[in-house]
């Protein structure tokens, strides 16, 4: 399997690798993979629903957004098998493990924390927050001028927005 971009043709053909891999993993006779499958095809079908069933100016869904939310929903899922009181459910837990690295072979691969610093850096320094020896200017709302360029330049499916916002409080000196 091939990890795609964000694109409406690159959507249309990561709901075709997700249509055909649910083929093969039914004809392999995985339950694991198919239902993972199943559900992510009929939360894309139902999102889609509901962006056209609400006024015409909300956004079509994303199959990637669909991908990373799945992932985050299961993350979050294996830690509270983790931390399970009074013993932990490790078996359910890499159950859904599982579950994450079948999503993830489907979603583009995530940029590294060097590679989004070194994006950061030059927007900070192209919209003149940066002095001499690279020093930060502190400018009111330079968190958000920063981000808001960002989110243009940046692709959802490859910078994680928690890592991103990380980065940019820890350049701009934020807490």
């Amino acid at each position: 399997m091939e990890s795609r971009g964000s694109s409406t043709n690159g959507d249309a053909d990561l709901l075709a690798l997700l249509k055909s891999e649910l083929k093969n993993s039914m004809k392999a006779k995985d339950a694991n993979a198919s239902g993972v499958f199943r559900a992510l095809l009929s939360e894309f079908q139902y999102a889609e629903k509901q962006a056209s069933a609400s006024d015409s100016k909300s956004p079509q869904p994303s199959i990637i957004s669909i991908l990373q939310k799945a992932v985050t929903k299961r993350q979050e899922a294996a830690a509270q098998y983790r931390a399970a009181k009074p013993s932990p459910r490790e078996d359910l837990a890499a159950k859904e493990d599982e579950q994450i690295e079948l999503i993830k072979k489907f979603l583009p691969k995530e940029m590294t924390r060097e590679e989004i610093m070194q994006i950061v850096q030059q927007v900070i320094q192209e919209l003149g927050l940066s002095g001499e020896g690279k020093q930060i200017i502190p400018v009111k709302g330079a968190m958000g001028k920063v981000m808001g360029e960002l989110s243009k330049r940046l692709d959802k499916g490859k910078a994680p927005g928690q890592v991103v916002s990380a980065v940019v409080k820890e350049l701009l000196g934020s807490k």
